[in-house]
């Protein structure tokens, strides 16, 4: 996880030093798998590339899944403070069991509700989609947090 992190402090290094927009968050929900539910956890930053585009790094646990993504992200023109917003991308899955796939497709939609300048609350869907012997396997999470800009 140390690596992990370090790479999510350089991301935001380079992204504050091209004086690009940034938002840090933290998560907390549940996720898993559809038929195990799991304490699920992240850590994250977006920094945008244009008015409503952004890149993004994250860090996280789904119960013994350790995950790592890098994703472009849609934010619609916020309106009444409320911003809503899909990801896509793609994510490193660490297994603690054998034979699971690491790579996966990583999906996301949500609402950042922004409190004042700097503190926001954040509401989210995310999927992570990794292939299997038996087919697709999903690795979800309903979660929410706080962003600071």
């Amino acid at each position: 996880m140390c690596k992990r992190s370090c790479l999510l402090i350089v991301f935001l290094a380079v992204a504050s030093s091209a004086g690009a927009q940034v938002l840090v968050y933290g998560v907390l929900g549940v996720g898993g798998t559809p038929y195990d539910p799991a304490v699920n956890a992240a850590v994250g930053a977006e920094a945008f590339v244009q008015p409503v585009l952004a890149i993004a790094a994250e860090a996280g646990k789904i119960d013994a899944l350790t995950t790592i993504s890098a994703s472009g992200v849609l934010h619609a023109p916020e309106h009444r403070r409320i911003s809503p917003f899909v990801s896509v991308g793609y994510a490193r899955l660490d297994h603690q069991s054998p034979g699971g796939n690491p790579n996966a497709l990583s999906l996301g939609a949500g609402i950042d509700f922004r409190r004042s300048s700097r503190i926001g609350i954040r509401a989210e869907l995310r999927d992570h989609i990794a292939g299997g012997t038996f087919g697709p396997r999903h690795h979800w999470a309903l979660r929410a947090g706080i962003v600071f800009r």
